[in-house]
């Protein structure tokens, strides 16, 4: 189901104009800071699926950083998730 959400969350962006990048910006990195591990990896599963989508300077200043974050991640489960 969660997997599902992110698809839909990632499709939005085809129907949507220029705001989306902001807005998916906003979701992604609110997920990645959640003590909730689940949430933590559907940030990194919904920011992979945009990310191509997104621009060089956004995924220098934010994803890449989040990435490196996460990588970090005290639980195996994220780290792993996005390895």
């Amino acid at each position: 189901m969660r997997d599902r959400a992110i698809q839909v969350v990632a499709d939005i962006r085809t129907v949507v104009k220029e705001d989306w990048k902001e807005h998916v910006m906003r979701l992604a990195l609110n997920l990645a800071h959640d003590e909730s591990e689940k949430l933590r990896e559907s940030a990194i599963k919904l920011l992979h699926e945009v990310a191509g989508d997104m621009g060089q300077s956004i995924n220098e200043c934010f994803v890449v950083n989040e990435f490196r974050a996460m990588g970090l991640d005290e639980n195996t489960s994220v780290r792993c998730t996005l390895a």
